[in-house]
């Protein structure tokens, strides 16, 4: 079924109020219109934008070589719907198809609605051949005041409960691109790049490859550069690092953020230092402990072992009998 408007369907219609007979002389002498286009006339003298409704077998039926339309278009038919073709490359910016809705505030009107009840393929399918422009190009010209906070370039929404639908899938059939998967950049560097390797960069700079599976690189000294948080004091651990021979954790961050470790620990800093955040190593440099003066000497003896401690200044020991020792003066 196509549908238009009788004003812009049938350019050489007789004027409104043209007598029956007439109209018909006129219409068997239009040799290059069909009789299809014509009917309209006959039917509605006088109402020019009464919406007209023609009913053929075959769209390519109605005879129109080119024409414009300021009603509606309907076709509904068993086959192909509609296929247009452009055979001359043009640099004008002339496009096969535009579709413009130049009207404002229709909440739910859009230029374009693709709907598809075919449950066995794609609702739509978009190919093309660019060397260096996106396939699909979207373009959001937003508000200088910000009003548009709400909008996006891009909305997916995955609906009916229950539904495991992927939001975005990404695959490369004919084989890996060489090729960032994914790019993002919004402050002049990669705020987010996943190259075709596999690894992601966050904050690297524009066209860097990731030193790492992840790198992320914090751009100013007020942020940091990872933070994690516990849900609570008895939640999982923050942080795990596995074994490769049979993935046991062998070291760990707790989710009270202490660290725990069952391998050796290394430290070949300039030293160790305990009870505070600076180190105090008196000029040593290298194999060095620095143990604070404790604010609050043990009390009570410590089983199955012994407890290492500096109290004003003195290096001292408390075993498991309760005896303190000191190993060495102030």
């Amino acid at each position: 079924m196509i549908s238009g408007r009788r004003d812009t369907g049938c350019a050489d219609l007789p004027p409104a109020g043209t007598p029956l007979w007439w109209r018909v002389a006129l219409g068997l002498g239009v040799a290059r219109r069909s009789f299809l286009a014509f009917l309209p006339a006959l039917l509605l003298p006088g109402e020019p934008d009464v919406p007209i409704s023609v009913t053929v077998p075959k769209a390519d039926e109605v005879n129109k070589s080119g024409d414009s339309m300021t009603g509606q278009l309907s076709i509904t038919t068993a086959g192909q719907a509609l296929f247009c073709k452009s055979t001359t490359a043009v640099e004008n910016g002339a496009h096969v198809a535009t579709l413009y809705l130049e009207a404002d505030g229709g909440d739910n009107q859009t230029a374009l609605n693709v709907v598809s009840n075919n449950r066995s393929n794609s609702a739509m399918f978009l190919s093309g051949k660019e060397l260096d422009r996106g396939t699909l190009k979207i373009a959001h010209i937003g508000q200088a005041d910000g009003s548009d906070a709400s909008a996006a370039a891009l909305s997916i929404d995955l609906q009916e409960a229950g539904t495991a639908a992927q939001g975005i899938f990404m695959t490369a059939t004919d084989g890996p691109t060489d090729g960032n998967m994914l790019t993002i950049r919004n402050n002049g560097r990669e705020d987010l790049v996943l190259k075709s390797t596999g690894r992601l960069g966050l904050g690297i700079p524009t066209g860097a490859t990731p030193a790492a599976v992840i790198e992320p690189r914090a751009n100013d000294d007020a942020t940091p550069t990872i933070s994690v948080r516990a849900p609570s004091t008895s939640a999982a651990n923050l942080i795990e690092f596995k074994r490769a021979s049979d993935g046991a954790v062998r070291t760990r961050v707790s989710a009270t953020c202490q660290l725990v470790t069952s391998e050796n620990a290394y430290m070949a800093g300039a030293g160790v230092q305990i009870g505070a955040t600076s180190a105090q190593f008196g000029g040593g440099n290298g194999g060095m402990v620095g143990i604070t003066n404790t604010p609050t000497p043990p009390t009570t003896n410590p089983v199955g072992g012994g407890v290492l401690f500096v109290e004003n200044g003195a290096l001292k020991y408390r075993g498991s009998a309760g005896t303190v020792t000191t190993i060495a003066p102030a």
